[in-house]
């Protein structure tokens, strides 16, 4: 698993370090006589969300146009400091921390209006999440493999920062489901 990680990391890393000047050219003449636009076609983004939880994030994304995206590779962190329980097996767990070790997903965009352009986003990938619950009548903390998919609806103001309402549902092994809501902020560079 520890090797699978790592050729994921250098595989990005060296996606980065060439592809580093790499712009697709829009334009809205298809003719060629209106302004052109370049763009870059791999961006970067800091995210922070606040909610249920506070989760930091840092996503890489690939832009195919004007409307369409891939978020490649996004990773974070997330603390859960509600007091909400989620049972399991008769007794109440609670899911403390959670490291978001692989996400991606697409990204959907309308046309500009003004400043101002709306996106839809969603994730899926894999975490690890503190979970405590207890086991044979002990208390027991330790860190479990999880899957989670994630449903953003938002609006970049501007061509850097964004807000969006975030939608995380997790599934920590052994089975605990729990969702958290929060508002997304970020920063694209």
């Amino acid at each position: 698993m520890k090797k699978i990680i790592f050729v994921l990391f250098a595989c990005i890393a060296c996606l980065q370090s060439a592809s580093a000047q790499d712009y697709y050219e829009s334009s809205s003449d298809i003719y060629g006589l209106g302004e052109t636009n370049y763009q870059k076609a791999w961006t970067r983004a800091v995210n922070l969300s606040i909610g249920d939880q506070v989760n930091v994030g840092f996503t890489f994304r690939r832009n195919f146009g004007k409307y369409f995206a891939w978020d490649v590779w996004h990773f974070g962190y997330a603390y859960d400091y509600s007091e909400r329980k989620i049972w399991h097996d008769g007794y109440k767990s609670d899911v403390t921390h959670e490291i978001t070790i692989f996400r991606t997903g697409i990204r959907l965009f309308t046309p500009n209006l003004g400043k101002v352009k709306f996106f839809a986003a969603t994730g899926w990938g894999f975490d690890y999440s503190e979970c405590d619950y207890p086991d044979n009548y002990y208390k027991d903390s330790s860190w479990k493999p999880g899957m989670g998919i994630s449903l953003e609806a938002g609006l970049y103001i501007g061509k850097r920062f964004n807000i969006a309402y975030q939608a995380t549902f997790h599934r920590c092994q052994p089975r605990i489901n729990h969702t958290d809501n929060m508002i997304r902020f970020g920063i694209d560079f």
